[in-house]
């Protein structure tokens, strides 16, 4: 046998591997919903007339590779779990990453599950307090035998990027948010919303609300130089990226907001309040290594393209780092969370360019957040609840200011 015709039954036997096995273990167990548009009657566990569950209840929603319903009726279940509620509440949506499902077993959820536990503790500590509900979208990010799952990065990329253009993430954040608003008459305090993604779920959430915060970003342009921008709102109180599986190029046209000399061009409103937070290890290996290599075997050439968004340094505007003294300028910033401090952490604006942007991204270090799945440590789930408990705090006083002007 020549070396030419072994050359040619190792090509044609790992194309075989990875043409037609791989793909056959990477087979998500997932099935549609014969019915996407509605819930059965008799099916959905709940009612108009249900009555809301205790604080720190978690629903959970499955989606397809194609971004269908895997039970159409885990929408309506979360819908009147949310709607029915006659008190504020803090509603927590999280979408997980690769090598993730929503199986009752995987770590994802059960993490998710605490945080949400231990948000409904200390709101019931709080003078105003809130009910607290957790959404947990699911999807497939786990398929085949685990020796095999690091080999499935690039497949799970292209069923989250599937995900996001089915526009099924903006259908259920609308559901849901106009359900509430439907019954706006019979509340009075503010609810909250958080959005949380990890890795390509960051991916997924990123898509399905930027194009809404880009939109809002120019309405509220002041069309003249030396003015500021109105106050920027979203299609939630906070996004929250943790090791976010995206290109930097993606996020140019947000990157794009950002002003080197507000004393000319546009500033940012007092009483803007964040809106996009994301959070990148040096030590993620999944987004600091094999997505640029994935990047670079589809021929993406520039550095935007190749870098995930945390790895791409002139992107990046905050630290996340122990909390220490500093006479940083961003300590004596007027915006809150441009040097956020609470047990033990802080985000320190290191940018120069227009403080106040409500656009951050931040790097961390292995001790806050250990590799791509070291997102749940005791240290930044305390951080993080005190970021949002913040955010609330000063949110309401912003709506309360807005409507005096």
């Amino acid at each position: 046998m020549t070396i030419s015709t072994v050359v040619v039954l190792l090509i044609v036997g790992l194309g075989a591997v990875w043409f037609l096995i791989l793909p056959w273990l990477w087979e998500p167990h997932t099935k549609p919903d014969s019915r996407q548009d509605e819930c059965l009657p008799g099916k959905s566990k709940l009612s108009k007339e249900y009555e809301a569950s205790e604080s720190g209840i978690v629903r959970v929603i499955r989606l397809t590779d194609d971004g269908e319903f895997v039970d159409r009726c885990e929408l309506t279940d979360a819908i009147y779990e949310i709607r029915n509620c006659r008190e504020s509440e803090l509603i927590v949506w999280y979408i997980h990453g690769w090598k993730h499902n929503a199986d009752k077993e995987d770590s994802d959820r059960n993490n998710f599950e605490r945080l949400i536990k231990k948000l409904a503790e200390k709101q019931s500590d709080e003078g105003d307090r809130r009910r607290v509900v957790g959404i947990y979208i699911g999807w497939d990010g786990a398929v085949g035998p685990a020796f095999l799952r690091n080999l499935s990065f690039w497949n799970r990329k292209r069923a989250a990027d599937r995900i996001s253009q089915s526009s099924v993430l903006t259908k259920i954040f609308a559901a849901i948010k106009y359900a509430r608003k439907q019954e706006a008459g019979e509340f009075t305090a503010r609810d909250l919303t958080i959005m949380i993604g990890h890795s390509f779920g960051a991916r997924i959430l990123y898509t399905a609300t930027s194009q809404v915060l880009i939109d809002e970003v120019q309405r509220r342009h002041p069309g003249k130089v030396k003015s500021s921008y109105g106050v920027i709102a979203g299609p939630a109180d906070l996004i929250l990226l943790l090791n976010p599986a995206l290109e930097a190029s993606v996020f140019t046209a947000m990157h794009s907001v950002r002003r080197r000399d507000s004393t000319w061009w546009e500033s940012i409103d007092a009483r803007q309040q964040a809106l996009l937070l994301a959070i990148s290890s040096v030590n993620d290996w999944a987004t600091g290594v094999a997505f640029p290599l994935g990047q670079l075997l589809s021929f993406a050439r520039r550095d935007r393209q190749r870098h995930t968004l945390g790895n791409y340094e002139h992107y990046v505007t905050h630290r996340l780092q122990a909390a220490k003294s500093s006479d940083d300028s961003a300590a004596t910033s007027r915006f809150w969370y441009d040097h956020f401090e609470t047990n033990g952490l802080q985000l320190l604006r290191i940018a120069k360019s227009q403080s106040g942007n409500p656009f951050m991204v931040a790097r961390t270090t292995p001790d806050i957040i250990d590799g791509h799945n070291g997102i749940w440590g005791e240290g930044l789930t305390k951080w993080m609840i005190g970021f949002m408990l913040e955010l609330h705090k000063r949110g309401s006083s912003t709506e309360k200011g807005l409507r005096l002007n």
